[in-house]
């Protein structure tokens, strides 16, 4: 029952969106970041657990949308990913 009750108001919301965007198109954009290193540690000779080579990687995608309906309604969209 759930299923079919969130396909139905995809549907509407899909239906909607088609004529809600009249008065101005969306403007989109795609940002992010990502850095990358890597790194090796002797500690000559000495036991340690830190000997070897190590990998940092850090990034962000940012998707954001935004636009505004015939009646005035603006709409906002934004979704960010961390890697």
């Amino acid at each position: 029952m759930k299923n079919v009750l969130f396909a139905t108001t995809a549907l509407v919301a899909a239906s909607f969106a088609g004529s809600a965007f009249a008065a101005e198109p969306l403007k989109a954009s795609v940002r992010g970041y990502t850095n990358i290193g890597v790194g090796y540690v002797d500690a000559d000779g000495e036991p340690t657990n830190g000997d070897g080579f190590g990998v940092l990687r850090d990034g962000e995608v940012h998707i954001r949308a935004k636009g505004s309906s015939d009646n005035g309604l603006t709409f906002e969209f934004r979704f960010e990913l961390e890697m």
